[in-house]
């Protein structure tokens, strides 16, 4: 894709207070469309306080956020969804009643709610299965679909929320740390998502903790301390910028 093209996601000078704490201060990212960004910091570094700006969890204390060239700045949670933006969480967030299938079901109806088709319903039940049955094959988890998600091991359960996700067709997708708690295998299959997603159009901003991932995977690196952006550049960039590597790597 052109450089010179127009960024997806723009944060401009965002700050979020929580009392007398600034959890986020006067942060600017830019992303194109293109990018699968990394955001990385020390944990209480405001990463995760970010993505719940971003997806209307909490309001901005300041500043603004521009999605797709339309600010989004305090939109309600399923207007931001409804635009293109979709999440998974850090603690993984599942229904307890739900299947696997049920779970891409939710997510195909918050995309309806917002977004008019013209088929009819017998046809449109047929369409929405065939994608739902798409998704589970493309996150390997079609075997499971009829079973309660939260019965599934941990990283099949990451896998149903990154599947919600998907659901709702983003044109950006948030991940908070979506190899946590997984082995050497189950990292090396998350990132291959995470690449042909990338494949398929879809920009990813990712927190994650694990530098290996974060080197792997995505082409620039944000990094937060006390809610501040410190560092910016590519994986190589950050590994040889001095503060970065005080903040986060433990050595100068």
């Amino acid at each position: 894709m052109s450089s010179a093209q127009a960024p997806i996601l723009e944060l401009h000078d965002v700050s979020k207070n929580f009392g007398g704490v600034r959890a986020v201060n006067s942060l600017t990212i830019s992303m194109k469309g293109s990018d699968i960004l990394g955001l990385i910091g020390p944990n209480g570094a405001g990463k995760t306080t970010v993505f719940n700006l971003m997806t209307g969890v909490y309001p901005l204390s300041s500043g603004s956020i521009v999605f797709d060239s339309k600010d989004i700045s305090n939109l309600p949670a399923h207007r931001i969804l409804e635009s293109g933006i979709a999440r998974t969480y850090q603690n993984i967030r599942l229904f307890e009643s739900m299947t696997v299938y049920e779970h891409i079901k939710f997510g195909q109806n918050c995309r309806l709610r917002s977004r008019p088709h013209g088929s009819r319903r017998g046809d449109l039940e047929k369409s929405l299965k065939e994608e739902a049955e798409g998704i589970l094959d493309f996150l390997g988890i079609r075997e499971q679909g009829d079973m309660p998600a939260h019965s599934l091991p941990y990283g099949q359960q990451r896998r149903v929320e990154i599947a919600r996700a998907l659901a709702s067709q983003p044109r950006l997708l948030l991940l908070d740390e979506p190899t946590a708690g997984m082995n050497v295998s189950e990292k090396k299959e998350v990132l291959e998502i995470m690449r042909k997603l990338h494949e398929k159009g879809t920009a990813i901003l990712v927190i994650e903790h694990d530098m290996r991932v974060v080197r792997h995977t995505c082409n620039r690196i944000v990094m937060l301390n006390f809610g501040e952006k410190i560092a910016e550049g590519s994986p190589a960039e950050i590994y040889k910028d001095i503060k970065a590597r005080e903040v986060y790597l433990g050595k100068a």
